[in-house]
Order: structure tokens, then sequence, then C-alpha cells
């Protein structure tokens, strides 16, 4: 189980300074992902596959999948208060740290 919360936090960019949020907010800009983690469609690759077991296996509750481009996710993640929005398989880079993750150093 550790494993796989290692894997969520490694495929999930979060915006978490000051969180007291009661949903996370998943911003997916593939129609496929979206499709397949909200259970309107079967898995087709080892990504959908992967993240579908995934996200099973954490049986979170509280996370909610909307479909956005990435450059509505950033600019939701910029204007964010008191919420959790994160975005999957993205690299974190110093920039990405400095900008969204001030609250995790």
């Amino acid at each position: 189980m550790n494993f796989l919360r290692y894997l969520f936090v490694v495929s999930c960019l979060a915006v978490t300074a000051n969180v007291d949020a009661t949903t996370i907010q998943i911003f997916l800009d593939d129609e496929e992902d979206l499709a397949i983690l909200t259970h309107k469609a079967k898995p087709e690759n080892i990504a959908g596959a992967t993240n579908k077991i995934l996200f099973e296996q954490l049986n979170l509750s509280n996370i909610e999948f909307l479909g956005a481009s990435y450059k509505r996710t950033l600019r939701s993640m910029l204007k964010q208060d008191k919420s959790a929005i994160c975005t999957l398989n993205k690299v974190k880079t110093i920039y990405r740290e400095k900008t969204f993750c001030s609250a995790c150093q």
C-alpha cells in the first residue's frame, strides 16, 4: 500500500498550500484518461490501466476528476484558495516546486 501512495504522489503534482479541502480535484487534459477514471470506458493502454488500478487501490472517495486543458489547470492552481488541485503525469521541476508547492518545503 505504501508503494501505491508513493506512485500517487509521484504521478500527481498537488497544490497543498493551506489545504482545507474535502475534495481533491484532478484535472485531466486527456479525454480517454478522463473516461477511464470516471468509469465510462475501459483502459486500452498501460498508462490508463495503471492509473485506474492506482486510484481503485487508494479507495479515496474525495477525488473529483475534471476535464481541462493544461493551461486551465495551471490557472486554477495559481488562483486556488484552500483547495487541492492536481494534474497527472507531470515531472517535478524546480519551477513547479517553487510555484505550486511552497508549503511542501
